[in-house]
């Protein structure tokens, strides 16, 4: 895929993403949305018609660069097991004889019968985690800045283009995006919060059925219970309580992890990405957020996107005992870190009183999503991502 080619596409989904979650923004005051000289009301029905709109055809312009035999090969499998489900006429046969996530497979079994093109099945995944990322910002209640548009690009846009491949990985932060919302939601109602909880556990059980890398998520639902009914010095305690039980037990159960995930083993002998860079980064953001910490958190929404920014830190425990595919769990964490730096932005305004760390916060800040968008681009040869390809629709 030409690097031209590829802004072009992330400058279109970065406007998608908040024209869905902030309709406002090309909606009239007098809640009338104009359209090729067309008139619509404004209405529940008719609020999300950019997503619709744009949805259908971002995704299916993406497919028709994407070359499905390059790469890590993971795309073509999923093709795969798309054609072999018409030869099972029980879900359950089709599901014994594959050991890929359930979820995934049931629904992958289900399309199968329905329609002989894999590109539909591919349209509703991705409109699925196109509708996540987009939800995920509106209930974040984020204003739109110019920080934020360029986070969006270089640390949100790449969940889409790299889920062209690492399809089950995708769906897995998608669902856990839904759940990262549903938190986000303040209920008064003891019986809407009772449905909340439901609604948050079932996204979080969704996430793990595509992907077992959503086993994340009740990390950060955890901590984010703790950071609720405690205060910071306490959520500080037993952050770094469990990241050093984690250290420790990642050590242990390495060595015994065929006992209890066999399919896993293979990616021991894969060679570890640098999460480091990831994890040095992170501790700048956080340590930038502590020094204002009482202007970031005057936001409460902002607590929970902390939350997530800590959580990534057992990342490194996790990376300890599967190697490589543990770093996949950073996709869940980058629409938050994204926000994050949005906040931090703002916070760290020039003024007269204070010129010098204000100006060298923000160059670090531009820094830290440039780097991370850099690190995509140059690793698209390992999701054959750099090919011309136009035979690809089925």
């Amino acid at each position: 895929m030409d690097l031209f080619i590829l802004f072009a596409f992330g400058i279109c989904f970065v406007i998608v993403v908040l024209s869905a979650s902030k309709p406002e923004l090309i909606i009239s005051k007098n809640d009338k949305w104009y359209l090729n000289g067309g008139c619509f009301s404004v209405n529940s029905k008719t609020r999300y018609f950019p997503l619709l709109l744009f949805v259908f055809t971002i995704f299916i312009c993406l497919a028709a660069f994407q070359n499905i035999y390059g790469g890590i090969y993971d795309l073509p499998n999923y093709k795969s097991f798309f054609d072999d489900s018409k030869n099972y006429s029980s879900l359950k046969d089709f599901l014994n004889n594959n050991d890929k996530e359930f979820l995934y497979m049931t629904i992958t079994w289900i399309f199968g019968h329905i329609t002989n093109s894999f590109s539909i099945l591919l349209l509703f995944f991705f409109s699925f985690i196109f509708y996540s990322i987009a939800f995920f910002f509106k209930i974040s209640n984020i204003k739109p800045s110019a920080m934020l548009y360029l986070a969006v690009f270089c640390l949100v846009f790449t969940i889409i283009v790299q889920s062209y491949c690492l399809l089950r990985t995708g769906l897995s932060v998608a669902a856990g995006l839904m759940a990262f919302s549903e938190v986000q939601i303040k209920k008064l109602n003891r019986t809407k919060v009772f449905w909340q909880i439901i609604k948050t556990l079932f996204w979080t059980v969704v996430a793990v059925g595509f992907h077992s890398l959503g086993l994340f998520v009740f990390s950060v639902l955890m901590m984010n219970w703790i950071y609720e009914k405690s205060n910071i010095k306490t959520f500080m305690f037993f952050f770094v309580l469990f990241f050093l039980l984690g250290y420790i037990g990642a050590k242990v159960i390495r060595g015994m992890i065929s006992s209890f995930y066999e399919r896993f083993v293979y990616y021991q002998g894969l060679e570890a990405n640098p999460a480091y860079k990831t994890y040095i980064a992170n501790i700048f953001l956080v340590a930038t957020i502590f020094y204002k910490k009482r202007h970031f958190f005057q936001k409460k929404g902002n607590a929970f996107h902390f939350v997530v920014l800590m959580s990534s830190f057992f990342i490194y425990d996790l990376e300890l005992l599967m190697t490589s595919i543990m770093f996949r769990m950073i996709y869940f964490t980058r629409p938050s870190t994204a926000i994050i730096i949005a906040e931090l932005w703002k916070i760290y305004a020039p003024k007269k009183s204070e010129i010098i760390a204000p100006v060298l916060i923000r160059i670090l800040l531009i820094i830290y999503v440039v780097y991370n968008f850099y690190g995509f681009v140059i690793a698209m040869p390992r999701y054959g991502l750099n090919f011309y390809d136009f035979g690809y629709v089925y």
